[in-house]
Parts: C-alpha cells; sequence; structure tokens
C-alpha cells in the first residue's frame, strides 16, 4: 500500500522522477496477447458525430498526410555499441533529474509548508471508480494505464468503459484512440484506422484486440504509436532509430543466453552454421550461373565433368537447398529478434526513443481532435518511466488513470514478465535515485492518517480510487512553484487531475 501511495503523490509534480522503490514494465514482452472481456453490452454505433471543417475524404486525407510525415521520418542506422554507450548516458543524466528532485521537494518541505501542500494537489479517497463521464469534461487529452501489468482482462474492460463514458458525455465530439498496443507491422501502411471504414486494420493489436470494435462502435478513430519493423536480418528498431546488432557480440550473447538459457548456445550456433553454408552455397551458385552466362550451359557441363541434365539438377538442389537454409534462418532469426527487441525496447533509452516518436505522433494529427484518449503502459508517463514522458512531451493540461487490479495473470506470463525485467536489471541495474527524506514521505502521509485501515476494510470485490488535482491551485502558487522549479533545473508541473485506480478482477 505505501508503494501505491507514494506514486499517487509523487506521480505527477516532478515529471521524470521516480517513484522511491518502484520499477515498472517498461515494455510488454512478445508473447501471448489475452482477450479481455467487454465491460459494457455492445451499443449501436452513432452516426455523424465528427463534424469537420470540409468533407470526410478531405478531413482523412488531411490528417493521414500529417500523421504521414512523422511515420516516414528518415531512420537512423546505429550499432549495438552505439545503445549502450547512449543507455550509460540516460543513467547518468537520469540521476541528475532525480537528484534535483529530491533537492526540489526538500527545498519546498523545509521552506513553506503551506506551498508544500499546494505542489501535490487537492486530494481525495473514496471506495468506488470515478464518475469517468464527468470527471473528464473539459479535458482534450485523457491517459490511461496498465499500471499493474499488461495483459489482464480487467483493466482493458475498465478502459472499455471510460470510453464509452467519454463518447456518451460528448456526443458530438471528434474522438481519437491513441495506443501502444495498436502496432504498426507493414511500413507501407499508416497505422491509423478511421471509425467503421470496413477497412482491413492497418496494424495488428498485440493486446486487446476488443478495443477496435468498441472504438468502432463509438465512432472514435484509432491510432497505432508502436512499430515492429526491422528494415533488415539483424536489426531491431525502437522509434526511429534502428540498432544493428552481431551474435558474435559478448553482450549480445550474454542477453540470448539468459532469455533462451537452455536454447541459446545451439540457436547462435545453428544460426552460424547456417550462416556459413548459405555464404558458401550462394558463392557456388553465382560462380556457375555467370559462367553459364558467358560460356553457355554445355561448356560449363562439360568443365564440371557433368551432362546438362546433371548441371540442372545441381543448379536446382544448390537453390532448392538455400531456401531450406533461408527458411531454418528466419525461423532462428525470429527468436533472436523477439529476444532482443524485447531488451531494447525495455531498456531506459528504448522507452525514450518509443515517447519522442509517439508525441510526434499525437501532435500530428491533435488539431483534428476534440478529444485525445492516449492509452499506454504507465512507465511511458511521468513519474515512473524515465525522462522525458510521453505526457511531459506532449505537456497539455491533462488527466489520467492509472489502473491497477487485483487480477492474478497466469503463472506462465507472471514469470516471463519477471525474467524479463531480472534480464533487464542485470544488465542495466536500476536507475539510480536517491532515497526521499523520511520526513518527506511521512509528511506526505499524513494527510492520509487511516488510508491503509480504509483499503483494508474494502468489501471484496470494490473498486477505488485515490484522486489528486492541481486545477484549483492559484495562479500566484503556480508561478512561486515555477520559479522554485527553474531553481533546480526541473520541469514545471503540468495542471492536472490525476486517479489511481484499484480494481477488483473482472468476472469473465
Amino acid at each position: 500500500m505505501k508503494k501505491f501511495l507514494f506514486l499517487f503523490l509523487m506521480g505527477y509534480f516532478i515529471l521524470p522522477a521516480q517513484a522511491k522503490n518502484l520499477r515498472a514494465d517498461v515494455e510488454r514482452a512478445a508473447f501471448r496477447a489475452r482477450i479481455a472481456q467487454d465491460a459494457v453490452a455492445p451499443r449501436t454505433p452513432q452516426k455523424d458525430l465528427r463534424p469537420d471543417e470540409g468533407t470526410d475524404s478531405s478531413r482523412e486525407k488531411a490528417i493521414l498526410s500529417a500523421l504521414k510525415n512523422e511515420v516516414l521520418r528518415p531512420e537512423k542506422w546505429e550499432t549495438w555499441g552505439y545503445f549502450t554507450r547512449e543507455e550509460q548516458k540516460i543513467y547518468s543524466k537520469q540521476e541528475l533529474v532525480d537528484q534535483n528532485a529530491v533537492r526540489l521537494i526538500d527545498h519546498v518541505y523545509d521552506s513553506d509548508c503551506r506551498l508544500f501542500g499546494e505542489m501535490f494537489g487537492q486530494s481525495t479517497a473514496k471506495a468506488s471508480r470515478p464518475d469517468y463521464a464527468r470527471e473528464t469534461k473539459n479535458f482534450k487529452y485523457i491517459y490511461m494505464s496498465d499500471a499493474s501489468s499488461h495483459e489482464t482482462k480487467t483493466i482493458p474492460a475498465e478502459v472499455i468503459r471510460v470510453m464509452r463514458a467519454v463518447r456518451r458525455a460528448n456526443p458530438q465530439a471528434r474522438i481519437l484512440l491513441a495506443t501502444e498496443f495498436a502496432v504498426q507491422e507493414d511500413k507501407d501502411k499508416l497505422p491509423f484506422h478511421f471509425a467503421n471504414s470496413g477497412k482491413e486494420l492497418p496494424f495488428k493489436m498485440i493486446d486487446y484486440p476488443q478495443l477496435v470494435p468498441v472504438a468502432d462502435q463509438e465512432n472514435i478513430d484509432v491510432l497505432g504509436l508502436d512499430d515492429k519493423i526491422s528494415p533488415m536480418k539483424y536489426t531491431v528498431k525502437a522509434g526511429d532509430t534502428v540498432i544493428r546488432f552481431f551474435l558474435t557480440d559478448e553482450r549480445v550473447k550474454r542477453i540470448l543466453t539468459q532469455y533462451l538459457p537452455e536454447e541459446a548456445d545451439n540457436l547462435l550456433a545453428y544460426l552460424q552454421e547456417d550462416e556459413e553454408q548459405r555464404v558458401s552455397l550462394e558463392k557456388d551458385l553465382a560462380k556457375m550461373e555467370k559462367a553459364i552466362r558467358e560460356y553457355s550451359k554445355p561448356i560449363v557441363a562439360q568443365a564440371l565433368g557433368r551432362s546438362t541434365e546433371e548441371l540442372d539438377t545441381l543448379l536446382a538442389d544448390t537453390r532448392a537447398t538455400l531456401a531450406r537454409i533461408n527458411e531454418h534462418e528466419e525461423k532462428l532469426l525470429e527468436y533472436v529478434h523477439d529476444s532482443l527487441r524485447d531488451f531494447l525496447l525495455r531498456s531506459p533509452w528504448g522507452t525514450t526513443q518509443r515517447n519522442q516518436q509517439w508525441a510526434r505522433y499525437i501532435q500530428a494529427v491533435s488539431p483534428f481532435y476534440d478529444i485525445v484518449m492516449v492509452y499506454v503502459g504507465n512507465a511511458h508517463l511521468a513519474g515512473i518511466g524515465v525522462e522525458p514522458s510521453l505526457d511531459a512531451l506532449l505537456a497539455q493540461k491533462q488527466i489520467r488513470f492509472d489502473f491497477y487490479t487485483e487480477e492474478e495473470l497466469p503463472q506462465h506470463i507472471k514469470e516471463a514478465y519477471e525474467k524479463a525485467q531480472q534480464i533487464q536489471d542485470r544488465e542495466n541495474g536500476p536507475i539510480p535515485n536517491e532515497d526521499f527524506r523520511e520526513e518527506v514521505y511521512e509528511k506526505i502521509r499524513s494527510s492520509y492518517i487511516g488510508l491503509d485501515e480504509t483499503v483494508g476494510s474494502l468489501t471484496p470485490g470494490q473498486p477505488f480510487f485515490l484522486k489528486s488535482s492541481t486545477l484549483g491551485m492559484s495562479q500566484a502558487d503556480r508561478n512561486e512553484i515555477g520559479e522554485i522549479c527553474k531553481q533546480f533545473s526541473a520541469p514545471p508541473p503540468i495542471p492536472f487531475v490525476y486517479f489511481s485506480v484499484l480494481l477488483p478482477e473482472e468476472n469473465p
């Protein structure tokens, strides 16, 4: 409960700071998606809910044109060594950011208790779920996150509740759902789905496929934020940067050995054998084909001591062997790619790359919408992951719902997430972070005397939320806090309403 409370309080004032002892999942592993349950009965799609300046066709073209400029940005190509160096820079930078955050909090606590309280906003706790329709009114940016884990049934069901509540409260609004769970796999398709278009999805719903049908029912367009594109073999992409890797790299081999401890050595050996045989056969085939073009098939056959029929058989067998080797190599490389991609995207560097890419996507299409709903893992949001967070990059007044659930994931999924995080911690270590002064922590908790008892006495199956808001802060206090932030090289706070919502397990 202390972790839950501290996350709630610290999450939004010091944007890049991490809560004490909290490490959220940076990304989902490439494991089987779980089909979540719809929380509310399907509704009939509404019509003409998105008024626009021109025709539907001209507006859609304008949206795709704006997005295309970001999706087709030139890629930056780097090596695995570059990734390692950049990772160390991020850790050093994060350490300084965290230290500045601690110093700022200590300073305000020591100098002005009233202002210290204002920093965290007015707070309430209640044993129910929030009134999503009322709470989201007058917000353009609505953030929702998997705070417990990915692959639950409960959290996407709650996201669906929010989607429908927002639509009911805004029947004429143009609404967009931007989510990391819609993943671009085809570089020639823009990751954007217009509601009720009837067209094949231009992205793959890696998790939570039920979100798109609900979006269609509620006339909500969907923007895919993430991508799983490798421009060529032995590459992994994070945001706009492509990282090339070599299986001879000691760190690459070490990471693969941890992901696939029983298979890694054999897998790497098989790949090396395949590559050596493939290179040899490709050279032999190229020589024979070149000789045939220059001297004719009968002369080449005679030089090899074969008949023309035997030469044809040799060529066909060589091509067939190459095809089998390439197929085998592709299957083995899939394991390698998925493991290294998972490691790269979970890293602070990978998270930062994706945040920057996602922010550009959202900014490109945001002018076309009245409401932008963003659904991601909470490691991409302020106070949880690394700086800069996605919402800090967008820097707009916002309301946020971090969803926690009592739901237990199947054991094999839990073990997969735990294993991936252990590898990340072993390779990179936790992001440096000073402990917050104990008296500051206790001062924060003092506003919530009896909270633990309240949570402990909740009726089983009852939702519960903590809410904090700085919207009631005076402009004078906002200006004063902004000046203090400058002194400590910390970003000023973004006006927010922030919910931590604890959910009972969703029944199938």
